[in-house]
């Protein structure tokens, strides 16, 4: 119990930071591209959730690189490989830069990551589902993230399916 409640408290910090500093000072720095990646795996029995059309809430901090290399290496460790590419949003009223409300930067100086961090419950719409990729011998899904997920928080948006694999 003692441990949750620091993991807990780390969470919401972390959350908190993220989403709050965005709506209230801009990103950290200007969004360099208006694609992300991650890297991962898609095993067989989860990739029917991931048709075209579907929307949905990442239950997790999601981890993303705007270097599709740095993406496709940690691709390669996981088994079957997988590659989600998921496109920000335009910028709109209100939000005068490409991205998200609940995603900023986390860098580190000596890892050239480029790392997009999205916060848990960020809403993400099927754009493609899982096709097979000869030439890199992997599955891709392609997304598209929410701009903002306050105005996901509609009556009923907390009822969206909870991806149960990222």
């Amino acid at each position: 119990p003692h441990v949750i409640r620091e993991v807990v408290r780390v969470a919401r910090t972390m959350n908190a930071c993220l989403a709050k500093s965005v709506r209230e000072l801009g990103p950290i720095k200007q969004v360099p591209a208006s694609t992300v990646y991650r890297g991962a795996s898609l095993p067989a029995e989860h990739r029917a959730f991931f048709c075209a059309g579907r929307k949905y809430r990442v239950p997790m901090f999601l981890a993303t690189s705007f270097s599709e290399a740095v993406a496709r290496g940690f691709m390669v460790m996981r088994e079957p490989p997988a590659l989600f590419v998921i496109h920000l949003p335009p910028p709109a009223a209100g939000r005068p830069f490409v991205g998200c409300f609940h995603a900023n930067f986390v860098s580190q100086d000596h890892l050239p990551e480029e790392e997009y961090l999205f916060t848990p419950y960020s809403v993400m719409t099927v754009l493609e589902g899982p096709q097979w990729c000869d030439d890199g011998g992997h599955w891709q899904v392609v997304l598209a993230a929410a701009a903002d997920n306050q105005l996901d928080d509609a009556p009923g948006s907390e009822r969206l399916p909870l991806a149960e694999w990222h």
